[in-house]
């Protein structure tokens, strides 16, 4: 099955605007406050009852304010899990800042381990200044065994060489930049792939031969693509992730739904949101603290669980 049924996610402790992040993510917004920790808890606990609600299995590991790691809201960078031939694998990445890599705690590698045994451990990268951030990096095409990977400081193409010929997946490496010529700091935040439709900002791939091999490949692949614009990007238009459902539909087959924040869904058109909703119920939580002072959306917060 290519699209996930269950996901992980990651109970804040202590969210806060993290400050290494922020050198390569210029979608967070500095701001220390008293209240942060409280706005951000509430919004997560409402997208979980959200998730719950529509037939999702949710597993929330709940963080720890010991040691500090304001971002371990976004548990799709730490890992990933995947359906192979005979099993499942879980592959733990090479994160980019140190309070990052402090999100490999106890707690949450004793719950993967024991679902999924011992873990590839990507991590001796991290001494070689080489990252590659799970599906913050990797948008992954699971059915055609594709990964789009756009290279920025957090995303490395030899780290990416590595995990394709490991996990046996075809690659698209790519370069873009936000209109100030900023490297995207994830793929995530750009491009989205569902069962039927795609999601990209084509107009920030610098190079021509570049954008035409990730057009190709996605309109191969026989996804109906829905191209956004930088502003649509920057307000988190690309960062969604479609999950299956346990409730069925009048054929027997699991419904389907598009995640995405309120924030996303105010960027899409209206053409496109009915484009989107042809393909699933959208469900839109409200994630503004998150989304302002982390830097991330909907689709970082759920890590897929196969």
């Amino acid at each position: 099955m290519c699209i996930a049924g269950k996901i992980l996610m990651i109970e804040p402790a202590a969210f806060s605007f993290n400050e290494q992040t922020a050198l390569t993510n210029v979608f967070q917004t500095y701001e220390h406050s008293p209240g942060v920790q409280e706005r951000a808890l509430r919004e997560f606990t409402d997208f979980v009852s959200l998730l719950k609600k529509e037939g999702i299995e949710v597993k929330v590991i709940k963080d720890t304010p010991v040691p500090h790691t304001p971002d371990s809201i976004f548990p799709n960078n730490l890992f990933s899990t995947h359906t192979i031939p005979g099993g499942r694998r879980l592959v733990f990445y090479p994160m980019s800042v140190p309070d990052r890599r402090s999100e490999r705690k106890e707690g949450i590698i004793t719950y993967l381990e024991q679902e999924y045994g011992p873990a590839v451990q990507l991590q001796k990268y991290e001494k070689e200044h080489k990252y590659l951030e799970g599906t913050g990096s990797l948008v992954l095409d699971r059915k055609n065994r594709t990964a789009y990977c756009c290279l920025s400081p957090r995303s490395d193409k030899d780290v990416l060489e590595k995990w394709a010929a490991l996990m046996d997946y075809d690659y698209i490496a790519f370069e873009a930049s936000d209109n100030k010529g900023v490297p995207i700091y994830h793929t995530n935040v750009m491009m989205g792939i569902c069962s039927g439709f795609a999601v990209v900002c084509g107009d920030l791939i610098s190079n021509p031969t570049a954008k035409r091999k990730v057009f190709d490949s996605l309109e191969k692949s026989g996804r109906r693509i829905l191209e956004i614009t930088p502003e649509q990007m920057e307000r988190y238009a690309g960062n969604i992730l479609e999950l299956r459902t346990d409730k069925k539909d009048p054929a027997g087959e699991n419904r389907r739904i598009i995640v995405m924040s309120q924030t996303a869904r105010k960027a899409f058109s209206p053409n496109q949101l009915k484009i989107i909703s042809g393909y699933g119920k959208i469900v839109s939580p409200s994630l503004e603290t998150i989304e302002r002072i982390g830097g991330g959306s909907a689709r970082c917060m759920m890590a897929e669980l196969f």
